[in-house]
């Protein structure tokens, strides 16, 4: 016995399955976003966002893009928790 199942039925089973593990805040920032926020350099992105993750001040997700190509990425991204902002 075969069961049609249609592209769009495939799409959006994908679909709901990234919905699951992929955050779409828009506070998140991605290190690239945080590069020019902050105004540094890759290296020094990568510790800053590291040391607030250590201590507790931000939290590492996964965020959609769409890259330069039109395709649709999945990137590391960061946040700051709510404590940390209350502060500011």
């Amino acid at each position: 016995m075969s069961v049609n199942i249609t592209r769009d039925e495939w799409l959006a089973a994908l679909e709901e399955s990234q919905q699951l593990v992929v955050d779409q805040d828009p506070s998140l920032l991605t290190r690239r976003d945080y590069m020019v926020l902050v105004g540094v350099c890759e290296n020094t992105a990568k510790r800053q966002l590291s040391v607030l993750v250590e201590r507790g001040m931000a939290e590492q997700r996964k965020k959609r893009v769409v890259a330069a190509d039109g395709r649709v990425r999945v990137v590391q991204a960061w946040r700051l928790k709510k404590s940390v902002k209350k502060r500011t």
